[in-house]
């Protein structure tokens, strides 16, 4: 996949459509961005933009220091990834060894040149990372455990489906994912916006305001269709960021939603790590 890197704040944005423009992580304009590019390169196409000035990254993007602690590993497992394996072996190989590495960093807490201790950072102590599977097709990587949670869906909503389960990975009111999926009746016709309106339940705090909301996107997660919107919100005079994803195939819908405390350095490569594994269940672009 290919990245594009924000130069107010380093962020790697996924390049999921000509239309990228503003970072997903700090909301503002990215230099580089293809509107901007296309203006001097009229007679190129966005494939030689993707080409010529993104960057590809073939799995989770981790701190310099992890490949220069595990760099004889990674030119072995090249090595192996050039021999006449499957596309989807090669795949499945890549992306189990980075988990493996990322996991390494993250339980010794090097995943920062700072030092980072549970007394200026209490979700330290919660921090559990592992791999689950959504609705048994799209794999996440969560920094805390996966637990049932209470529905997000408005009321009327529940009038409306079936199959409904949710589940929340979150700690110390400073960084959520909450997943739920559910099938909605036969005959009952839900549109992208009422959709996009469904919020985690830190959005859904009277204390919360919306700050700042990006324009919707879309994109292919394996059979879904899946629309994509970024912004930030204040709750409790803390400003937060949040990406709010809706998954639709047939009747069935999943909502996933991550939240985080603004700020926080940590938190926000949590949140990445998050993001470039859902990303990596991308099929192609719609």
């Amino acid at each position: 996949m290919n990245y594009l890197e924000c130069n107010h704040c380093n962020f790697n944005n996924p390049i999921n459509s000509e239309r990228m423009v503003f970072c997903k992580e700090c909301g503002k304009k990215i230099n580089n961005n293809y509107t901007d590019w296309k203006k001097t390169k009229f007679d190129s196409s966005f494939q030689t933009y993707v080409a010529k000035e993104t960057n590809e990254i073939e799995s989770i993007n981790v701190p310099q220091l992890l490949y220069k602690k595990k760099e004889n590993l990674l030119i072995r497992t090249g090595k192996f990834l050039k021999s006449n394996t499957s596309s989807e072996l090669k795949i499945f190989v890549a992306s189990t060894i980075l988990q493996i590495i990322l996991f390494f960093v993250l339980i010794n807490n090097s995943f920062t040149k700072d030092a980072v201790t549970a007394e200026n950072k209490p979700y330290m102590k919660d921090v559990k990372w592992a791999n689950y599977s959504i609705s048994e097709q799209i794999n996440l990587t969560l920094p805390f455990e996966l637990k049932e949670s209470k529905s997000i869906l408005p009321d009327y909503l529940h009038n409306y489906v079936t199959n409904d389960k949710v589940l929340k990975a979150e700690s110390s009111k400073s960084f959520s994912v909450t997943i739920e999926e559910f099938d909605v009746d036969e005959g009952i016709n839900i549109d992208e916006k009422s959709y996009l309106t469904i919020n985690d339940e830190y959005m859904q705090s009277p204390s919360t305001y919306i700050t700042m909301t990006s324009p919707v996107d879309h994109l292919k997660i394996k059979q879904f269709n899946t629309s994509i919107q970024f912004g930030s919100y204040t709750m409790n005079n803390n400003k937060y960021l949040y990406e709010n994803y809706t998954l639709i195939s047939g009747n069935k819908a999943i909502k996933i939603i991550i939240s985080y405390l603004d700020g926080d350095k940590l938190l926000r490569q949590y949140a990445g790590i998050v993001t470039q594994t859902l990303h990596q269940n991308i099929s192609k672009l719609i």
